[in-house]
């Protein structure tokens, strides 16, 4: 891949997938290692997984899904787009109102136009918030964001300060 006029196709079929809860579409975005790094439900590598992240997760816990993708910038092969998504929950008890979330995506392209890497990040709390999820369930989920934020190589010179 090597145009931006390609990735924002890329960017459209990925949106089209999730939004359609398509998940063997979604999985045939990625290469054979590539991997969706989900802030909520982890990495998916290959894919199957990728396929199972929309199946088995999305599908569970969500409907009516929205996403767009705003303000793409591609160069080489990596791309970035800021991204708005919503969906309203399934989960029992949390009534019907729609999540809602901001976050900004990188994405890497291998030579066939698939995805290598996907990772995003996003404010998801707010999300979770908006949709009535007890706070006591989303401080575990805080806590494991945060400690794979400090566990980053480049967070170290931050810490030691």
């Amino acid at each position: 891949m090597s145009d931006f006029a390609t990735f924002r196709s890329l960017l459209r079929r990925f949106t089209d997938a999730v939004e359609r809860l398509d998940g063997p579409a979604f999985g045939r975005l990625f290469s054979e290692r590539g991997t969706y790094d989900d802030a909520i439900y982890g990495p998916f590598t290959g894919p199957a997984a990728c396929a199972s992240l929309i199946e088995d997760h999305f599908a569970k816990d969500g409907t009516d899904y929205l996403w767009d993708m705003i303000d793409p910038v591609f160069e080489g092969a990596s791309g970035y787009a800021h991204w708005l998504f919503s969906f309203r929950s399934r989960r029992p008890g949390l009534g019907s109102r729609r999540a809602l979330m901001s976050g900004c995506c990188r994405i890497e392209i291998d030579r066939d136009g698939l995805i290598t890497t996907y990772r995003d990040w996003s404010n998801g709390a707010s999300a979770l918030v908006g949709i009535g999820t007890p706070i006591t369930a989303i401080e575990p989920l805080l806590c494991r964001l945060d400690a794979g934020l400090r566990s980053l190589p480049v967070a170290k010179r931050h810490l030691e300060r």
